[in-house]
């Protein structure tokens, strides 16, 4: 099968977007500084197993070096093991080879990517089913990719015969499941330092394949628009967003490790893993001009806002729905803060929670990351945080943790880091509880509510060990590790670029910056509660089980849409079927990845405004409309009679325009259109309205509420209004079809299917006409978890046989929860620990857990999962001893 031209019926790329163009100039020279490390590194061990190698054969062979890019992969696949454990992210790559140069094999190469590809241990890691296995997200994205292709490649038939699902033979349905997942409600692990990329490049792959153009073309969108929302939070090397997955405090805390595919699209400093961006290189793809200029447009300060990614561990059949998650991103010119917000009753990936601090430029390379946050039960994930108990709230550059002890914690305090490479430093933390260091790229002031300790000499800990390492003499320099142990827990960050500071020197800078944020900053804090007064002049305010506020306005993460900031928007929106945009718009441009036909559309100019309302009255109509990103300049108002053509009646630089030259009892339809250098934007969608004396002003205050399988709607009246018409839309804007018509200010829409988001707006009606319609609020009607815990547990030691395989462990008997889609099998090392899934069980009361599961835990709990979550989990029980001899 010859490679195909990636996208070429997909991606219409704008203007004369021709290999010369700079942007295009500077990838490919990024590339090659790719190549050539992991061409170094093969040289250095051509017998050795990497998973960039297969990458760097496809280099080869996609620019004829057919003898370099063979010579490659006789190094690589004799060094294979299916057993071990990195083989699962070689499988995509080396069966995407196949499938596109496997004719340039010679025997002894073919013979031997046949025998790796038909064993059962080549995919059984990350393909086995539940509840026998547990893969994480990446592991079902490489290994049912590499499970497609190879299937093109060999046959099904070639393969092992014991999985995947009959009703799924060739993983097309998972992949196809997964790609609209994707493009909705987000990349899984999405910037997970080790991770989130080897979820990423498997698109690549499927986009390139060609028996299956639908698959094709939803994998090119899904992969541009993924790399739109990660452009936004680009800080020229570095990636400031929350992660899901981080390990201990290695590489993975060092903010540009295993980011180089990002880098090589957007430049900046580079990071330290190079087989991802190995991939990234070898393949067809480039981006188009407009993603790459928001990666780099950093010329004022701004906000991204995105809903968080998949959870590690979640069912990939379940929906999982994060209206409780929110990544919170701030730039200025030469940092970030991040952070992840959470609502309550929302679930978080135990344990490796990477979820909130500052990164900055620092053109050493230097580790540029401070963080803050609770430390996880587990003792090798020491920048996770616990599941419950610890919330966040962030605007702009400040940020507050409060943290609520729960029962089991191991660690009641708080703890961060402090990167060594401070310019200048303040330690006044013993003496009222504030710290404020100089980077190159910020200021930053750690303020807790009491005094604390903060050595730099201690080192990092990675366990739970008796005392403290320090830095022995003559050892480098090493970051600093901090903890509030006394009185609340609670802590702020501030910060502040430093050529925004007075003086010359760091350290002049920083003196002054102590005295602002001395000045004007203020933390009260109280068990699970605080409130900080920034430098900015908000205040920020977070209690435990309570959603955040700003100056007492509450952040509404539930109803957030999917991704904003000044170059995109897109609404939240799961059901597969509603109509999902992506709107990219920069630069005079703008593109508009269609996330339900999968084609991506592009005009010039701005993005069109959306939620047009109008307000008529006697002689007059008042409109107003919600920009679109894209920095609009001005707007064009039009209007048309009856079944006429829309002309244009007017224009204005604000959101709103009053039209004076109309008849009342006359009815008129509007539409809007933005405008900038680069042209005018399609119109909004058409609203019809009809002025005149008596008619209601526009209702205000609509709010919607989710429920099961429903949306509850109130609002404030509307002086003579008679009734009220309801209206729903599955796009924001409109246009909204009728539910129904009330005459009081509250109803009732029964009939909203879970896990599809509307948007709602009511016009009042009165003796003289009907308003127009109420800002829009939208909602997400979802499941309420499960209410009760299973019951009956009993486990006994036993062995079951799987594809002829005898697997020892414990079968788990109890009563199922009514309307639960699965049970966890939870295990934890101690009563009171910190339990994670061990299997999953669809059986509906008779699990099984393999002793290479158990990996020295022996407490066991039980909990029901439904499309809504997760609910309470049984009282933990001991597992039996196994007989003597067995080491579970």
């Amino acid at each position: 099968m010859r490679p195909t031209a990636f996208l070429a019926a997909t991606l219409v790329l704008p203007g004369a977007l021709a290999a010369a163009e700079d942007h295009l100039i500077g990838i490919e020279e990024r590339a090659q500084q790719i190549v050539a490390v992991v061409k170094a590194s093969q040289a250095q061990k051509p017998g050795g197993q990497n998973i960039g190698y297969p990458w760097l054969a496809l280099w080869h062979l996609r620019r004829g070096e057919t003898e370099a890019g063979l010579a490659v992969l006789r190094g690589l696949l004799p060094a294979i093991s299916p057993k071990n454990q990195g083989h699962p992210f070689l499988t995509f790559g080396l069966a995407h080879l196949w499938l596109h140069y496997g004719k340039l094999y010679d025997a002894a190469l073919a013979a031997r990517w046949r025998e790796l590809t038909v064993t059962r241990s080549s995919f059984s890691y990350n393909l086995d089913p539940f509840p026998d296995n547990a893969p994480t997200s990446n592991l079902r994205m490489t290994g049912s990719t590499g499970w497609f292709l190879s299937t093109l490649g060999f046959g099904l038939a070639a393969l092992p015969a014991t999985y995947p699902p009959t009703d799924d033979p060739d993983r097309a349905r998972f992949l196809h499941r997964a790609l609209t997942k994707i493009g909705r409600t987000g990349m899984p692990e999405y910037a997970s330092r080790p991770y989130g990329l080897v979820n990423t490049l498997p698109l690549l792959c499927l986009a390139e394949q060609t028996a299956d153009p639908l698959m094709a073309r939803k994998a090119a969108v899904v992969y541009e628009a993924y790399l739109a929302t990660a452009a936004a939070t680009w800080l020229q090397g570095h990636w400031p967003v929350a992660s899901q997955r981080s390990y201990n405090d290695n590489l993975t805390q060092h903010a540009t490790s295993g980011i180089n595919a990002l880098w090589l699209y957007f430049g900046g400093l580079p990071g330290d893993a190079h087989a991802n961006g190995m991939a990234a290189a070898a393949m067809a793809y480039r981006p188009p001009r407009e993603i790459c200029a928001i990666a780099n447009r950093r010329d004022k300060p701004h906000t991204s806002r995105m809903r968080a990614s998949w959870v590690k561990g979640d069912d990939p059949d379940v929906l999982v729905d994060p209206t409780g998650l929110m990544q919170y991103s701030w730039f200025d010119r030469t940092y970030g803060v991040y952070s992840l917000l959470t609502a309550p009753g929302a679930r978080l990936q135990e344990n490796q929670v990477y979820g909130n601090g500052v990164m900055w430029l620092d053109p050493s390379g230097a580790t540029s990351c401070l963080w803050v946050t609770v430390p996880t039960m587990d003792t090798n994930h020491t920048h996770g945080q616990p599941t419950t108990g610890v919330e966040y709230v962030q605007h702009e550059g400040a940020l507050l943790l409060v943290a609520k002890p729960q029962s089991g914690w191991a660690f009641p305090w708080v703890k961060g880091n402090v990167p060594a490479n401070h310019q200048a430093i303040i330690d006044d933390s013993a003496k009222d509880g504030r710290l404020y260091l100089a980077y190159p790229g910020a200021l930053i002031a750690i303020t807790a509510p009491n005094s604390f300790t903060w050595d730099p000499e201690v080192v990092i800990q990675l366990d739970r060990i008796p005392g403290e390492r320090r830095r022995k003499a003559g050892d480098p320099p090493t970051d600093g590790f901090y903890r509030l142990k006394e009185g609340p827990l609670v802590v702020a960050l501030d910060t502040l670029a430093p050529d925004r500071a007075q003086g010359t020197t760091p350290a002049e800078r920083l003196a002054w910056f102590r005295g602002q944020v001395r000045e004007r900053t203020r933390l009260t804090a109280a068990d699970g509660t605080g409130t900080y007064r920034a430098l900015n002049g908000r205040e920020l305010q977070r209690t435990v089980g309570e959603l955040p506020r700003v100056d007492g306005v509450v952040i509404d993460i539930p109803r957030r849409p999917f991704m904003d900031n000044p170059w995109m928007a897109q609404p939240y929106q799961q059901d597969p079927q509603a109509p999902c945009e992506l709107t990219v718009s920069i630069d005079g441009k703008t593109r508009i990845y269609d996330l339900k036909d999968y084609v991506i559309r592009t005009h010039d100019g701005p993005a069109r405004p959306t939620c047009l309302i109008t307000a008529p009255s006697a002689g007059a109509v008042a409109l107003r409309w919600t920009a679109g990103p894209g920095e609009p300049t001005g707007y064009v108002v039009r209007r048309a009679t009856a079944d006429g053509a829309l002309t244009e009646v007017g224009t204005t630089t604000d959101t709103s325009w009053r039209d004076t030259a109309v008849r009342d009892g006359t009815t008129y339809r509007y539409a809007v259109a933005a405008r900038n250098a680069g042209g005018t934007s399609p119109d909004s969608v058409t609203v019809a309205t009809t002025p005149g004396p008596g008619i209601p002003a526009n209702p205000q205050g609509l709010v919607a509420t989710s429920g099961d399988g429903c949306v509850t709607l109130a609002w404030q009246a509307s002086d003579g209004a008679k009734n009220y018409r309801l209206g729903r839309s599955l796009v924001p804007g409109g246009p909204y079809e009728t539910i129904g018509t009330v005459t009081g200010t509250k109803a009732e829409d029964p009939n909203a299917a879970n896990g599809t988001t509307r948007w709602y707006a009511v016009t009042a009606i009165g003796s003289g006409g009907e308003s127009g319609f109420s800002d829009e609020s939208q909602a997400l009607p979802a499941p309420t978890s499960p209410t009760q815990a299973p019951t009956g547990i009993t486990c006994e030691r036993a062995e079951r046989t799987i594809a002829g395989v005898v697997q020892s462990g414990y079968r788990v008997r109890y009563q199922p929860v009514p309307g639960a889609l699965r049970h966890n099998l939870r295990l934890a090392a101690e009563e009171k620990g910190s339990y994670s899934i061990a299997a999953i069980d669809r059986s509906g009361g008779d699990g099984f857990i393999t002793d290479a599961q158990v990996r020295k835990r022996s407490w066991l709990s039980v909990a029901a999962v439904n499309a809504g979550g997760s609910g309470p989990a049984s009282p933990p029980m001991p597992l039996p001893l196994p007989p003597p001899g067995s080491s579970p």
